[in-house]
């Protein structure tokens, strides 16, 4: 197998990658000592999920000295705020969340709301992003499933997507644009709206296109921000002409996997 070498800070290891038994395969080494091994269809998708897990066992492994999160919120570059310092909705909490939220410029947050409740849409509040209005997408883009599946959202509604049935099929759409943004690395809203409204022809049509559909492309892509699956050149303001670049999902910091659910 060829080995590729990397370092994390103090942590000097080793990745010797390769396939076994027609199986890619990735085999984390320290000191000659095995600490896990990942798959992947292929052996960079096993590099990846390596460097990724690598990544979250460091953050996991440091001291218990972190900063509160008042505290690691205004030390961190505007926008870029820890996810334990916002309260977002309980539907959000079905998927893992980041580390960090890439939050977008413009306003103060919001404050933290004990009856927040999970009908965002009818409230007016983002399910995350205190500074935003609620999202016309109806759930959050989950980075596991991205990782696992190679989407971020499910192509129908499963048992994440909770919403009013109105809502709920506008999933299908969000599973579109991020397909059209892995597949091309760089979209801008008004590029993919007519392709992401064939796929979705068989629920939406007429009126729903231009009032549902066409917004939820431009919020799928501001929530694919939020969760850093993507980056965009500034941090607001965005447009329905504002480029939106793709950024892999196995360099996506997750959030204590103790504290949120697997997905």
């Amino acid at each position: 197998m060829t080995a590729h070498r990397m370092t994390i800070e103090l942590d000097d290891v080793t990745i010797s990658a390769g396939l076994v038994d027609g199986r890619a395969v990735a085999v984390v080494l320290s000191g000659g000592d095995t600490l896990f091994q990942t798959t992947g269809d292929d052996v960079g998708e096993a590099i990846g999920k390596a460097r990724a897990r690598l990544v979250n066992r460091h953050a996991q492994s440091a001291p218990s000295t972190a900063a509160p999160a008042s505290a690691a919120m205004a030390a961190d570059p505007p926008g870029r705020v820890a996810s334990g310092g916002i309260q977002v909705q309980p539907r959000t909490r079905r998927i893992p969340l980041p580390a960090v939220f890439c939050l977008e410029a413009g306003r103060e947050l919001r404050p933290r709301l004990s009856g927040n409740a999970d009908d965002g849409i009818s409230q007016g509040f983002h399910q995350v992003d205190p500074t935003r209005k609620s999202s016309m997408t109806p759930v959050m883009p989950n980075i596991v499933r991205a990782r696992a599946s190679g989407n971020a959202y499910p192509a129908r509604p499963d048992e994440t997507v909770v919403s009013s049935g109105a809502y709920r099929d506008l999933v299908m759409g969000s599973h579109a644009v991020y397909a059209l943004l892995k597949e091309r690395g760089v979209v801008c809203a008004q590029d993919i709206d007519g392709e992401v409204a064939a796929r979705v022809s068989s629920r939406f049509a007429g009126a729903a296109m231009v009032k549902k559909v066409r917004p939820c492309v431009l919020d799928t892509l501001r929530d694919l921000r939020l969760f850093g699956l993507a980056k965009t050149p500034g941090q607001g303001g965005f447009r329905r002409t504002t480029p939106f670049h793709v950024v892999d999902p196995h360099t996506v910091l997750l959030a204590d996997t103790a504290e949120t659910p697997k997905a």
